[in-house]
């Protein structure tokens, strides 16, 4: 639990007593949301060939798609497809801040499928897809999450 706009945040244990304060780096770093990436994996330091995009009617999502080839390695390749949304713009977590400031978008969704051959002695994989997506929940448990702020809360007006 945290402010919107602090560094620090209070990470509480299911069935735990107080929050332990923390930094959000710390508290992030190994979350799916921090490890992704794409502002690198779309960056100059691969060869991205753009193969596709559209955007809808209303103008609220893009949709594009591309080839990209590492530089170091040119045997790792992977297809990537991505849909941004307007509308979903007020949401915190990013997957590619420099790409949605560029195109003023949400980057909620993302396809990653590596073409990079790996195998041992028991298995043998030509490819691996990997999917992320962002999307607002409008129900939820909101008697576990408000528990986990009114703790929160309570420490702090300590």
């Amino acid at each position: 639990v945290y402010r919107k706009g602090n560094n620090w945040g209070y990470d509480y244990v299911e069935n735990g007593g107080f929050g332990k304060k923390v930094s959000l780096d710390s508290l992030f770093r190994f979350e799916w949301v921090a490890l992704l990436n794409l502002d690198v994996v779309l960056s100059d330091t691969n060869i991205v060939t753009p193969l596709t995009s559209y955007v809808s009617e209303s103008l609220d999502t893009l949709k594009e798609s591309y080839f990209v080839r590492n530089k170091s390695y040119p045997n790792q390749t992977a297809s990537v497809f991505i849909e941004y949304c307007k509308s979903l713009l007020d949401i915190e977590f990013t997957f590619a801040k420099k790409l949605e400031e560029t195109k003023k978008m949400k980057l909620y969704k993302a396809k990653v499928v590596n073409n990079i051959p790996m195998s041992n002695d028991t298995v043998n994989i030509t490819k691996y897809e990997v999917n992320y997506e962002i999307q607002r929940v409008d129900t939820f448990n909101s008697q576990e999450i408000f528990k986990y702020i009114n703790k929160f809360n309570a420490e702090k007006n300590k």
